[in-house]
């Protein structure tokens, strides 16, 4: 759940610049299987190669 974008201004706009900088960023992203990776990364090889 989302807070709603009025509170997300109003907070944002009580913190200053700099200690914002320091705010780090968290993002969740789905497992990706170990296989469909590797053959992934071993494809791209073989593309910037030139086979």
């Amino acid at each position: 759940m989302s807070p709603h974008p009025g509170r997300i201004d109003r907070y944002r706009q009580r913190i200053s610049g700099p200690l914002l900088d320091r705010i780090d960023l968290h993002v969740d992203v789905p497992a990706v299987d170990f296989r469909e990776l590797t053959a992934s990364f071993l494809n791209a090889l073989v593309r910037a190669d030139g086979g």
